[in-house]
């Protein structure tokens, strides 16, 4: 199972509440565009878990739940993570370049 795979596998459970289940879970590997393997992942994930947390809340309860890959060698993670409200007026998920990337 890759890497995408596991982090997707570990995540979607953790995105239901009793309410609803995540809306939107997409894992990208972007590892291609840093000329690198398996290092640098794109997370949107759209859940009513986030309703109670500010951004940094997000991110920090994201990278918990994620810690054992970033210790693994897992470089970067991309987070988009919002609402269903939040999401349905988003325009955009793109990444920005890594220093150094292309």
């Amino acid at each position: 199972m890759s890497i995408r795979e596991q982090i997707q596998q570990q995540l979607q459970p953790l995105l239901h509440t009793s309410v609803s289940a995540a809306v939107e879970l997409v894992v990208e590997d972007e590892s291609f565009r840093h000329g690198r393997t398996d290092s640098h992942f794109k997370v949107v994930a759209v859940s009513d878990i986030f309703a109670s947390m500010s951004r940094l809340e997000r991110h920090r309860w994201l990278y918990q739940q994620l810690d054992p890959w970033l210790k693994a060698g897992v470089h970067a993670l991309a987070l988009h993570l919002y609402t269903p409200a939040e999401w349905s007026k988003v325009t955009g998920t793109d990444s920005p370049l890594c220093r150094g990337g292309e």
